[in-house]
């Protein structure tokens, strides 16, 4: 018999955990288990990766607001009881909350995959949005449904471990890390070859050196700090371009920024894309400023294609490039110095070409979905396993 996992998630939107769940749902044995989605607001950015996969999901349509949880609760013990679900597995917090009382008051195990360090004095850098009095109350709760409602946690790094371990006083022996991963077939599609034509559109024909960041516009992520560095390498590099995919509350602040440096011709907002790609194989390196990381999702990519990649210096990128030889690792929050590391490799095209072929190789041998799946498939096993007995 199949294993039925309702996999829930607050949206589907380009986020790292979203882009996961497709990679993973894509690569779980059909036979060995049977998958459901669902999302509880309506960002679809996802869905029709979903859907080709063949795989059934429902959204709940939520609205903001931690008032509509009881209801959601309801709704989706309704979906358990009604599609035999064995196993519910969330990721993020609302889903954390809202799917680990479905699944308690259900009677089945839930898994939670953690994405991010947690109460950590990190996540309050540069962030006047962030309350500290109302994160350490969310946090709280957060960590008491996790111990009282699930059964076993995946951390995408070292790092989101530890920092589980310290922040909600979960048991080491209940987690898996598992890293996230690439589809194989990443390693064989080939983003747009009529580069010139890419170029031309996106106006940085002529342009050297060309730097890519992909990331959400918000405190965690540096975009800042990347801004301050191109000033800095502008004065050597005056035709140096940085585009920047992704949306954000800071993104009236740092075009302000930008203007202040005078860098409207140097440094360009793209939005949301859907042809990362095509972007990665037209820039000439990739940098990932940021203040902290569960693990990312961006770089990987990156570093997959082959581009060289200058990465903050934290714990959770630690894991995954080596310094020096797949990676350039410089200290977050330092213009100064990050502005040294794009110049170094800007002038220096064979060094950075070499330490972009490293990066492809390792994240190759290490981050495969094929090796990581097994993992995956190997704790639900383990889960459903003595839960079956009872």
């Amino acid at each position: 018999m199949s294993i039925r996992v309702l996999h829930l998630i607050p949206g589907l939107g380009w986020g790292g955990a979203e882009r996961s769940l497709v990679v993973n749902l894509s690569a779980l044995d059909r036979e060995r288990f049977r998958s459901m989605v669902c999302y509880l607001y309506p960002r679809h950015d996802r869905l029709e990766a979903i859907k080709s996969l063949g795989i059934y999901s429902v959204c709940l349509n939520l609205k903001s607001g931690f008032f509509q949880w009881p209801h959601a609760v309801i709704r989706i013990k309704r979906i358990i009881r009604e599609q035999g679900i064995h196993l519910i597995h969330t990721s993020n917090y609302e889903a954390d909350m809202i799917g680990g009382l479905a699944a308690r008051y259900s009677g089945i195990p839930a898994v939670s995959t953690l994405t991010n360090i947690s109460r950590e004095p990190e996540r309050l850098i540069d962030n006047a949005v962030i309350n500290r009095s109302k994160m350490i109350l969310a946090e709280s709760i957060h960590g008491l449904i996790l111990r009282r409602c699930y059964v076993s946690y995946v951390a995408i790094s070292e790092t989101v471990k530890e920092s589980a371990i310290r922040s909600f006083g979960l048991g080491a022996d209940k987690f898996r890390v598992i890293y996230r991963a690439l589809s194989s077939n990443w390693f064989h599609t080939q983003g747009n070859r009529n580069l010139a034509h890419s170029k031309d559109e996106l106006g940085v024909s002529g342009s050297y050196p060309i730097i890519l960041n992909v990331g959400r516009l918000v405190p965690q992520k540096g975009q800042r700090y990347l801004i301050e560095a191109i000033s800095k390498c502008s004065m050597e590099f005056p035709n140096i371009r940085l585009l920047i995919v992704g949306q954000g509350f800071l993104l009236q602040s740092l075009l302000e920024l930008r203007d202040s440096l005078d860098l409207q011709h140097n440094v360009s907002f793209l939005g949301s894309r859907n042809d990362v790609r095509d972007l990665l194989e037209l820039s000439d390196l990739f940098v990932f400023p940021s203040i902290y990381e569960g693990f990312g999702n961006a770089w990987l990519e990156a570093a997959a294609s082959g581009k060289p990649c200058i990465l903050s210096d934290i714990g959770a990128l630690r894991e995954g490039l080596t310094a020096d030889y797949s990676g350039i690792f410089v200290p977050s929050r330092d213009s100064k110095t990050l502005a040294r590391a794009i110049l170094d490799l800007a002038h220096s095209p064979e060094q950075a070409k070499q330490l972009g072929s490293n990066a492809a190789r390792e994240v190759k041998e290490r981050f495969r979905v094929s090796a990581t799946i097994t993992q995956l498939e190997a704790l639900y096993e383990d889960v459903i396993r003595p839960a079956s007995k009872q």
